[in-house]
């Protein structure tokens, strides 16, 4: 019974702190989700926020410029047309991004209409922060009243 008192006693203060740490450790690795996710939660509110703040003129014509020129700027926005009008879609449209590399996958949003090219589709990224190369393969449905900010978010954002 001596023996079993004096290992209890030498052991007591390490087995305690062991389970407090195999607690804590279990708790960081539980919330690790959270904790990695928190850049990006806060990156996507500040947008949100952003394009809630924002005029429809900024948010249709992120890099226009005051040229008249009939050749589209990068980033200026969509010309009205069968597809476009204000800025926004007329239509119903769904688009089955390429897999590959981002200038392919950003060549089935521009073959269908949606941009001019892979540059007017960076431009848009990059003037909401958002990655180009950060594009999905996947097949999108884009409602009428969509703007090509709403598709940059939607093409470019993580699939849940």
């Amino acid at each position: 019974m001596k023996k079993l008192k004096d290992f209890l006693y030498n052991w007591n203060d390490i087995v305690v702190i062991l389970c407090i740490l195999i607690g804590a450790v279990a708790i960081i690795y539980w919330r690790m989700n959270m904790i990695m996710d928190y850049p990006k939660a806060m990156a996507l509110q500040a947008r949100e926020s952003v394009a809630n703040n924002a005029t429809d003129e900024n948010i249709l014509t992120p890099g226009s410029s005051s040229s008249t020129s009939d050749e589209p700027v990068p980033g200026s926005g969509p010309k009205n047309g069968k597809l476009w009008s204000g800025g926004m879609l007329r239509e119903e449209i769904t688009v089955t991004t390429a897999s590959g590399s981002a200038a392919d996958a950003a060549q089935s949003l521009v073959d269908a209409g949606l941009f001019t090219s892979y540059e007017d589709f960076e431009a848009i990224c990059n003037a909401y922060g958002f990655d180009p190369t950060d594009i999905k393969a996947s097949e999108f449905t884009f409602l009428p009243g969509t703007t090509q900010a709403q598709i940059v978010e939607e093409v470019t954002k993580p699939m849940s």
